[in-house]
């Protein structure tokens, strides 16, 4: 029999097996034993869990449980426990409710220092590993659509320092995945130094969370190259606390090429639209006005187009061509055919007729539907009056082809007075000559003793020859071809230099106004002879005194110079024959001074004309460039 201390000690044992068997049972996890060969020796209720009962676990051996693909490592860890050792890893179990993924530790059961068994302890993580599965499912799946994605993804440390990058990164910046990554972002190469203190200033309030709004970058490519980046920043959080910063930008240089492009095109299109001489309007499916050209605003009476918009012909037109309109583009809208180069005759509200061919063509939507007509139209008005003079000038062609013959008839005439001229003055000038030599000689020798009728008759004989000799001056003159040497002078100069060539009597007011500018090129020793002539015929036209202004004005590259007289002033029947040559009123002189003048001043490419009332004066006007076209060829 046992003693009471021993009795004690066996319940004491009993008490504490039926505790740890009650614990043993109650244990969230699956613990097992079995023996060194791998035959399943007990294991307790949560076993359930995975769908046995423990009477179909008992007594079997390990591996029937296990697939294949894992008896090796088991083995092994068994070989490892009976050792001594502590193992752990991860297990594939086949179960009745399917397969199930076990996490164990085994341990050796000892007895007097022997390894006498195995005890492993088993959870059940199945749904863990699922879960770690869809995170690296995921993850995989955020590093492919990283790696795929056109935009440049990088993320940066708080610091600033890039740890990652992805494909579209590199070939953006042309810079491969190692030569970024590692890097500061200021330090890369990428950004222009001036932008650089602007983003360093950004980083510090990003980590603080205010995260700036999507903006724009420009980046230098490894090849050197400019491009214009798109970038969004976001902060990165692990647990409500910053980590990091990512950046996404999208390459944008081509997008701003082209909307620059757009602008210039849009640009180009208001500029065409505004400044082109047809009319070009945009109508709504109801016919009214949604854009309208300077041109038709003009057409319409309005002070801008926008004052056109939402109304239609019916504000602007007649009744009978609003509704006209209004019925062309009706059909257009229905059909959608165009209507092209119709030719038209309007009368707008103001009783003003006018004429105009018009164009008109469908605007469709991306569907195809017609929404609106955009029209075109061109005042044929002038073109209308043109025919009409056409036809007129037509009708009385035979006249004009005879008054054009008169003309030529005329022309070759005095072209032909122009060759006879050159020839009588070149056979004029020897005789002339001989007889201002011969009055010379009867001059030198009679000497004093030449009396005073004998005088006369020779200074009469050279004064006539000096006429005749201007006679044949200015027959040469008009006959010849005029070649100009152009030189610098201002008005002011070459009127004070004629004036100082003529002799003004006293009963003769002149009144100089002409300026010291413009600059002028002009032939000055022609040029003075015009302005000499103009300045005589002045004084010749105040017999009782008078007044003479001269004046002279700048005026859109050319030089204005006016003569006033306050003469007697030139019939109007003898002003319009003024500069036919070989006509004058004097009762000197063969008609050629003013012919030559205006000669000379169209060989400076200018005109001169005149007007004048009679008994109260004369003006001559000539207009000079100041720089003709043909100034540098002299100039060569």
């Amino acid at each position: 029999m046992l003693g009471r201390s021993e009795r004690d000690i066996v319940k004491a044992l009993e008490v504490s097996e039926a505790e740890y068997r009650t614990l043993l049972e109650n244990a969230p996890a699956v613990i097992v034993t079995f023996d060194l060969k791998g035959k399943i020796t007990s294991i307790n209720r949560a076993v359930e869990e995975f769908g046995f009962r423990k009477d179909e676990i008992v007594g079997k051996y390990l591996l029937k449980f296990i697939p294949k693909s894992y008896w090796q490592r088991i083995l092994k860890d068994l070989i490892n426990v009976s050792r001594g050792e502590i193992v752990r890893g991860e297990v594939e179990l086949n179960t009745p409710k399917g397969k199930k993924i076990a996490e164990y530790r085994s341990s050796p059961i000892r007895m007097e220092e022997k390894v006498v068994g195995i005890q492993a302890i088993l959870r059940d993580i199945t749904e863990k590993k699922k879960a770690e599965e869809r995170i690296r499912a995921s993850e995989e799946r955020y590093r492919g659509l990283v790696e795929l994605a056109p935009d440049s993804i990088m993320t940066f440390d708080l610091k600033g320092v890039i740890t990652s990058c992805n494909t579209a990164s590199s070939r953006m910046s042309g810079y491969s995945r190692d030569e970024i990554v590692g890097k500061h972002f200021a330090k890369l190469g990428v950004l222009r130094s001036r932008d650089i203190l602007k983003y360093l200033k950004m980083l510090p309030s990003t980590i603080r969370g205010k995260v700036p709004e999507p903006f724009e970058v420009v980046y230098r490519r490894k090849d050197g190259t400019l491009a214009i980046g798109e970038v969004r920043v976001s902060l990165m959080r692990e647990g409500g606390k910053a980590v990091g910063i990512q950046a996404i930008m999208r390459d944008v240089t081509e997008r701003k090429r082209m909307e620059e492009a757009l602008a210039f095109e849009r640009d180009l299109l208001h500029a065409l639209m505004d400044n082109i001489p047809d009319t070009i309007y945009f109508k709504d499916a109801d016919s009214r006005f949604i854009r309208i050209n300077k041109a038709q605003a003009q057409v319409l009476g309005v002070k801008y187009p926008e004052d056109a918009i939402g109304k239609t012909d019916f504000d602007f037109f007649t009744p009978e061509h609003a509704r006209d309109a209004y019925a062309d583009e009706k059909e257009i809208m229905r059909t959608g055919h165009p209507l092209l180069s119709k030719v038209e005759k309007s009368e707008r509200p103001d009783g003003y007729f006018v004429w105009h061919t018009t164009t008109k063509v469908p605007v469709r939507d991306k569907d195809g539907q017609v929404v609106g007509i955009v029209g075109i139209s061109r005042d044929i008005t002038d073109n209308k009056r043109m025919e009409e003079e056409l036809r007129q000038y037509s009708e009385r062609l035979e006249e004009l082809v005879e008054e054009r013959t008169r003309k030529l008839r005329e022309a070759e005439r005095l072209a032909t007075i122009g060759k006879v001229a050159s020839m009588v003055g070149h056979d004029l000038r020897n005789p002339l000559t001989g007889i201002a030599g011969a009055a010379y000689f009867l001059k030198m020798k009679l000497g004093p003793a030449m009396d005073e009728k004998l005088k006369e008759m020779l200074d009469l004989i050279e004064k006539n020859i000096e006429y005749s000799n201007n006679i044949i001056n200015d027959l040469s003159e008009y006959s010849s071809d005029i070649r100009l040497k152009l030189n610098e002078t201002r008005p002011e100069s070459i009127i004070g230099e004629a004036l100082s060539l003529v002799e003004i009597p006293r009963s003769i007011q002149v009144s100089d106004k002409s300026q010291d500018k413009p600059k002028m090129n002009v032939d000055v020793t022609r040029m003075k002879r015009v302005f000499v002539n103009l300045i005589k015929n002045a004084v010749e036209a105040m017999p009782k005194g008078g007044t003479l202004t001269i004046e002279s004005r700048k005026t859109n590259g050319n030089v204005e110079l006016k003569f006033f007289d306050t003469g007697v002033g030139i019939p109007e029947d003898v002003l319009e024959k003024l500069f036919t040559p070989f006509f004058t009123t004097k009762p000197k002189g063969i008609g050629l001074g003013l012919p030559i003048c205006k000669r000379i001043v169209e060989a400076h490419e200018g005109k001169i004309s005149v007007d004048s009332t009679v008994g109260k004066g004369t003006t001559f006007t000539v207009m000079l460039p100041t720089k003709p076209n043909n100034y540098e060829r002299e100039k060569m």
